[in-house]
């Protein structure tokens, strides 16, 4: 049971993380235009950084509420959880900075947060997947079964 949990989670995981790869990809390609201002293609830009919000609106603020309101409250590690957490707002508040930035004023400081963002959020997965492991073998059956019913109600929620 908690095999098939942790296997959902790290599924999104590497979901998101190939969506990332994909923009960051974008980004290092659009830097090398950004030296030369007059070639810059700011609509290229806006694409990309509307992609990674429109991501991390469908993608990862779900995968954060499931793990927020499913998962964390069954931690006994509260450091950890707390930990996590963090990594969450971080995340957040990054995403609020950079969306209030204007492309064509500031289209190296967006490039230069997003890859910020995408690296943070490369750590953050990583770290997550190494405590799954450990998580599993301090959780009981039902509370393991109760986990998987909020993340099944969260996610039935976004259809």
């Amino acid at each position: 049971m908690w095999f098939g949990m942790v296997s959902i989670f790290i599924a999104h995981h590497e979901k998101i993380l190939s969506i990332l790869s994909t923009i960051e990809a974008n980004l290092t390609s659009f830097l090398e235009e950004v030296r030369d201002l007059y070639k810059t293609n700011y609509s290229l830009l806006r694409k990309h950084a509307e992609q990674f919000l429109k991501t991390y609106e469908t993608e990862m603020e779900l995968h954060f509420k499931s793990e927020e309101e499913a998962l964390f409250p069954y931690i006994k590690d509260r450091e950890e959880v707390s930990d996590l957490i963090n990594d969450h707002n971080w995340i957040r508040e990054k995403i609020r900075f950079i969306r209030n930035l204007d492309v064509e004023k500031n289209p190296k400081e967006i490039v230069d947060n997003m890859t910020q963002l995408i690296d943070k959020i490369k750590e953050h997965a990583q770290k997550e997947n190494q405590l799954f492991s450990k998580w599993g073998s301090q959780l009981s059956k039902d509370e393991i079964e109760e986990i998987s019913r909020k993340v099944e109600e969260i996610y039935e929620l976004r259809k």
